[in-house]
């Protein structure tokens, strides 16, 4: 989340790109979720109610978000995308804001903008125990069609962004900041959580590949797909190669090139950096991700996330704000995260 929040302060040449890392949010919440999912036996699947599911994943999140919109109801203006907050608070509250579009305004953009990914992963969430117990039916190779699928499925966003009547770089708000422009996205990380668990792990009793009737699982490192053995090596190579190909030969700001790239058209590397990550053995997760700042970035992920927003709102009022922006942004993250955060995940 870091490179979003620094794409949101700075004019950074390396950090234009940043945006494009919003459909990381995505692929790896599904591909968590899953994971705890399907990592279970079959005769320790739980049988969960949808709205039981989204009260649980809710806890964890929504005190947090809550704290958030109170802190911005205290700023003197309204924001510069939308002239209707007020009207569209209760979009907000009840995460609606990226379902609910209203063509005078771009209710996202109201309150705390950044947050509207929420809003996706509730409807996301729902279907979420339905999908994992599709998914860890599947073979190897349908899981496989199924992430090439949803890649592909990245480049037909744009036509019907057109269909829509947006052609604007960006996207139209139904696509570029709602549930139906990243749910694509979602089902390719459960279906590489499915992927990842049948290439990467092994039966504890048998040392064989996970069965149906499988037991008890572990990571087998050694047996591993090259391209999950050193996939942050691999993906982030290719992250560094986009960044200098906008900088040096041709921009990727421009429709429908950046709209594509956002919304999916970065699977293949996405999905390289969270095999790498997910499995430990590369490099790169050895030794620099398990580097303690990194550690603590990791658990500040969400929390200076959605106040990003508002630290924005009290900084950019002073000539010097914006150079601090970042360094008081961690500082309130980690006491909100230790404070508000920590204790409803521990308690969940």
């Amino acid at each position: 989340s870091i490179h979003i929040v620094c794409f949101h302060y700075y004019d950074c040449s390396y950090f234009a790109l940043g945006g494009l890392w919003t459909q990381f949010f995505f692929v790896l919440a599904g591909f968590l979720l899953a994971y705890v999912e399907m990592i279970r036996p079959v005769n320790k699947a739980r049988n969960m109610g949808r709205l039981k599911y989204l009260r649980k994943r809710l806890i964890t999140i929504y005190p947090l978000y809550a704290l958030s919109i109170c802190l911005l109801m205290t700023r003197p203006a309204y924001h510069q995308s939308c002239e209707c907050e007020w009207e569209v608070l209760s979009l907000h509250i009840f995460l609606l804001q990226g379902i609910v579009q209203v063509d005078c305004c771009k209710p996202y953009s109201a309150w705390n903008g950044p947050a509207w990914f929420l809003s996706a992963l509730v409807v996301y969430w729902l279907v979420t125990l339905d999908l994992c117990r599709y998914f860890r039916t599947l073979s190897l190779k349908q899981c496989s069609c199924w992430l090439a699928g949803c890649w592909v499925f990245s480049l037909a966003l744009w036509p019907l962004n057109e269909l829509i009547g947006d052609s604007s770089t960006s996207g139209s708000s139904w696509l570029a900041h709602g549930p139906l422009g990243y749910f694509h996205v979602y089902i390719a990380g459960v279906a590489m959580a499915r992927v990842f668990i049948l290439r990467c792990m092994v039966d504890m009793e048998t040392g064989a590949a996970p069965t149906a009737d499988f037991g008890r699982l572990t990571l087998d490192t050694k047996s591993a797909p090259l391209a999950f053995r050193y996939g942050c090596i691999m993906g982030f190579t290719l992250w560094f190669a986009l960044v200098a190909c906008n900088q040096f030969i041709v921009s990727v700001h421009r429709a429908p090139t950046y709209y594509i790239l956002h919304n999916g058209g970065l699977l293949p590397l996405m999905i390289l950096i969270l095999g790498g990550g997910a499995l430990g053995a590369d490099p790169l997760a050895q030794h620099v991700f398990r580097w303690r700042p990194f550690m603590i970035l990791a658990r500040l992920s969400f929390s200076q996330y959605i106040l990003q927003g508002w630290v924005q709102e009290i900084l950019q009022h002073y000539t010097w704000g914006m150079y601090f922006a970042l360094p008081v942004l961690l500082l309130v993250a980690y006491i909100v995260q230790r404070v508000v955060e920590r204790p409803f995940s521990d308690w969940q």
